[in-house]
């Protein structure tokens, strides 16, 4: 089988190098709250509990909370300064992603893929 779709609610438990995560008879939000305890990176999981706690507030009581102009900050922050980190002083300038490098990426791309 080349590919199989699944639903959530099949993913009973969630392994990182940070920790385990078992999510059976978990609603989404516990769901997230314990893969954001117990798996994603230390770095992350105060900016991340902040996010949850956000999206839940503004979302309505929502099944699954978000907030998408908050989430797809992150994605502008890692183009902008190379780390999704808010306030990450760390990152090199010489690092960090242009619109140069994501062009660049994707003719490459094109080309490969035409051969």
């Amino acid at each position: 089988v080349s590919h199989v779709d699944h639903n959530e609610h099949s993913v009973q438990v969630m392994v990182s190098e940070h920790g385990l995560a078992d999510l059976r008879a978990k609603t989404p939000k516990q769901r997230a709250k314990l893969i954001i305890e117990k798996c994603a990176h230390p770095k992350y999981r105060s900016q991340l509990l902040d996010y949850f706690n956000h999206a839940q507030k503004v979302s309505f009581a929502q099944h699954t909370p978000h907030d998408l102009k908050t989430a797809l900050s992150w994605h502008v922050r890692l183009q902008e300064t190379g780390s999704m980190l808010e306030g990450d002083t760390t990152t090199k300038t010489a690092t960090r992603i242009t619109k140069k490098d994501t062009d660049r990426a994707a003719k490459k791309l094109d080309e490969t893929s035409v051969k």
